[in-house]
């Protein structure tokens, strides 16, 4: 099993966004983040900022980015069967956490680099790295109130993080104000999905996704589900959103949360069995 064209694809981080060079377009794409960050509303971040002071809100970022790198890069190691890097006694805790789940799936893709292009219009196009491209099996994975996920295995797109505290699929802010944490990371996920689907030699396509947090205080990683059609309604949004992003237009980002929420496509709380 293969993705497609990978060697052909570059990094480039010199511009005021990330891209990707296609070389064998000859072509360059954002990244997925980068389409999602620009069109992303600013409010809450810019009130954390404001709250914590600017100079304080950076230093955690940069943190934060060490721990999520560090974490990421156990976990590839991991799957790949390679020897792990030293880490502090934090990190090998936040890892040792999510052990057995890597112990139940099948990875595919691990760090592989992929990216998606229009066929009936080039212009437009994304590319990334998904963390995770893996099969599991349904009866591994239970909600509290539902049972098992779904019959028999599939392939699903997974994604690692670390957490300060852990994330819910709805929130309320200090104003009362209802806000959706996890909606960047299910669309990030679905162009990833969509990615790999159009790149890669896969007998089965990924129509499914898994989001997999760890904090210093969950004994657990704290584990959300998405189902095939909250991926297709969210691969949609990614798209009118990268075309929003290439044409500078607007995308509604308030009215795509009123809509995932009305249909229940925020994720939901899965555990490993």
């Amino acid at each position: 099993m293969n993705i497609l064209d990978q060697e052909n694809i570059t990094q480039d981080d010199s511009g005021d966004y990330r891209v990707y060079n296609i070389s064998s377009l000859n072509r360059k794409y954002a990244s997925v983040n980068s389409i999602i960050s620009a069109i992303e509303p600013k409010d809450g971040l810019i009130k954390w900022q404001e709250s914590v002071g600017f100079e304080k809100a950076e230093v955690i970022k940069q943190e934060a980015a060490f721990r999520g790198n560090t974490f990421h890069k156990c976990s590839e190691m991991y799957l790949k069967k390679q020897a792990l890097p030293e880490v502090c006694v934090e990190m090998q805790t936040l890892f040792n956490k999510v052990v057995p789940l890597l112990n139940t799936i099948s990875p595919l893709f691990v760090e592989s680099r992929t990216y998606w292009v229009d066929a009936k219009n080039p212009r437009y196009g994304f590319a990334g790295t998904p963390d995770l491209i893996a099969r599991i099996k349904g009866n591994q994975l239970a909600t509290k109130t539902k049972g098992t996920v779904f019959e028999g295995e599939a392939n699903f797109v997974g994604d690692w993080k670390t957490w300060n505290k852990v994330k819910y699929p709805c929130s309320k802010n200090r104003a009362g104000d209802y806000y959706f944490p996890l909606m960047r990371y299910w669309l990030q996920l679905s162009a990833y999905a969509a990615a790999v689907n159009q790149r890669s030699d896969l007998s089965y396509g990924i129509n499914k996704a898994l989001l997999v947090g760890v904090t210093a205080d969950c004994l657990k990683p704290v584990m959300y589900f998405l189902g095939h059609e909250a991926i297709f309604f969210y691969w949609n949004k990614f798209k009118e959103m990268m075309a929003a992003f290439y044409d500078g237009t607007y995308f509604d980002w308030k009215q795509m949360e009123q809509e995932a929420l009305e249909k229940s496509y925020l994720g939901e709380r899965v555990y490993l069995l």
